[in-house]
């Protein structure tokens, strides 16, 4: 298995549809922001070379504390301005390896308000690095998907055993994903739902592997709330 890599933790996000004065990434939940949820199991995890911390400056004196609180191994952080979008956030990221001493070593890219997250998907994806550009987490689609005009008719109902809801943390080849951020603002596409898009359109290898975890994006005030359930109830992961 690989045995080093980078990652690019994205809580740049603004949280329009959360309705709140403070962002949902870093809403507390048992004492900690929405985002050290997960970034404390990266920090665990012996692999981890660099995190390039992607967020808006103006939050820096809220988050620093709190990674000096979860970041028991003195891994290194470095901050980086978010962009206007979420893959522009994403390319900043990259970007920023470049200047590390390690820019070659594989790249995992992660949401912040993403909470639930196992060293088990984190394992399954460097390992599985190691034989494509890149991986890519998902959960099976368990309701029917309707294919529609102008969303106002169902025009066929395909079959839901061939999707799955894209998640992360995704991992890549950092050359393989860099050169295809590149490619993508060349061509004109600046609006990525995720870094696997940019492979895929590329008819880069992006392999799937089944997440051990469920999908749960923070997004709105009642996605929190599933969250901070599924603590009481023990459900939280690592």
């Amino acid at each position: 298995m690989i045995k080093a890599f980078n990652l690019v933790f994205l809580a740049n996000g603004q949280g329009t549809r959360f309705n709140d004065t403070i962002k949902k990434q870093f809403f507390v939940v048992d004492g900690l922001p929405l985002f050290a949820y997960s970034l404390s199991i990266f920090f665990k995890h012996q692999s981890l070379k660099n995190v390039i911390f992607v967020a808006d400056f103006a939050s820096l004196n809220d988050i620093s504390p709190v990674i000096k609180t979860i970041n028991h191994r003195n891994v290194p952080v470095h901050f980086v301005e978010g962009g206007n979008s979420r893959q522009e956030s994403s390319f900043q990221g990259l970007s920023a390896i470049k200047n590390l001493s390690e820019p070659a070593i594989p790249i995992l890219i992660h949401d912040a308000v993403r909470p639930l997250i196992t060293s088990q998907d984190i394992d399954n994806l460097l390992m599985n690095l190691e034989t494509n550009d890149g991986v890519s987490l998902g959960v099976p689609c368990t309701s029917s998907i309707a294919i529609t005009n102008n969303q106002t008719e169902i025009i066929k109902i395909p079959d839901r055993n061939e999707y799955f809801h894209l998640i992360t943390p995704q991992g890549f080849n950092f050359e393989s994903i860099f050169k295809a951020h590149i490619k993508a603002r060349a061509d004109q596409v600046f609006n990525a739902p995720d870094d696997t898009f940019l492979l895929v359109r590329l008819k880069k290898r992006v392999k799937l592997i089944v997440a051990t975890t469920p999908d749960l994006k923070v997004t709105t005030k009642h996605d929190l709330e599933i969250f901070k359930a599924l603590r009481k109830e023990g459900n939280h992961h690592d």
